[in-house]
């Protein structure tokens, strides 16, 4: 885990259970990568709500496949 300005980095970790839904709290956020993290699924709704992300990278959950939250409310998001 590397937390970086105003961003963390959940990667190559061998971390157990599911992604928490208290990252919703982290409001702000600009950088969320969550790659390799040995976390499982699903991604929280609340994912949505941090409106200040402007990078947002998330690959290699484990668990089943569930459906992506909205994004609607991410005006700030360049890169998914």
């Amino acid at each position: 885990m590397v937390i970086v300005e105003r961003g963390l980095h959940l990667t190559s970790n061998s971390f157990i259970g599911e992604l928490p839904e208290e990252l919703a709290r982290l409001t702000t956020l600009q950088d969320l990568v969550i790659v390799g993290s040995g976390l499982d699924g699903p991604i929280p709704p609340g994912i949505g709500l941090l409106t200040n992300l402007s990078y947002l990278r998330i690959s290699d959950l484990n668990g089943s496949p569930k459906t992506f939250p909205p994004l609607d409310n991410l005006k700030s998001l360049k890169t998914l």
